[in-house]
């Protein structure tokens, strides 16, 4: 799957903060890897490049 294609996956899942900034819980970062095949970092890289911030850490790293 290429990177035009994993943003169209993020954004259809992602949330919006009231600054306007879009989210994505990493348990849906996890299950939109396994649902689509993919690495977990292809969903973190195209996140990093887009600017969607990774919330509700499951390791606590991100808050």
């Amino acid at each position: 799957m290429d990177n035009e294609k994993i943003l169209e996956a993020i954004l259809a899942v992602a949330g919006t903060r009231d600054d306007g900034r879009r989210t994505l819980p990493c348990s849906t970062a996890f299950a939109l890897a396994d649902a689509n095949g993919l690495e977990l970092m292809d969903i973190a890289r195209v996140c990093n490049a887009e600017d969607v911030r990774i919330t509700r850490c499951q390791l606590g790293c991100f808050v």
